[in-house]
């Protein structure tokens, strides 16, 4: 499938994957905060998009097509890299800054601590030294 077609696509495939693990459309639309038929739309053309039936679904039951377990767990593997993903951006938010104060002997500061403080500093760049 062509990337372009692929990306609208993905907020289907997050949505299946909240129906499948909430065991329900109406569940997954509570959880989402949106209405059921919202949710079945949204599944329909994810269904319509790879041509394939992903769910099939009565009154009382839905449960998963051979072909929907397979897809369902590549999204579920999808939305984990995402949030992998984010985490690993906000990350980089939680830089330790400021100042780093210490107060020690000449001596113990030179030969011991000061190896250990420029190591430090060069694994967290924003901080600085103040003796």
């Amino acid at each position: 499938m062509d990337i372009n077609k692929l990306i609208p696509l993905l907020s289907e495939m997050a949505i299946f994957v909240k129906v499948v693990e909430s065991g329900s459309l109406s569940q997954a639309a509570q959880a989402i905060g949106v209405s059921p038929s919202s949710i079945s739309r949204s599944v329909a053309r994810l269904e319509l998009a790879i041509e394939e039936k992903l769910l099939e679904r009565t009154t009382r039951k839905m449960r998963l097509t051979p072909t929907g377990e397979q897809v369902f767990i590549q999204c579920r593997d999808m939305l984990a890299s995402a949030k992998m993903a984010v985490s690993a951006a906000q990350s980089n938010e939680t830089d330790i800054t400021g100042s780093l104060r210490i107060a020690a002997p000449k001596a113990l500061s030179r030969q011991v601590l000061m190896p250990m403080v420029m190591d430090f500093l060069k694994l967290y760049p924003k901080s600085i030294l103040s003796l």
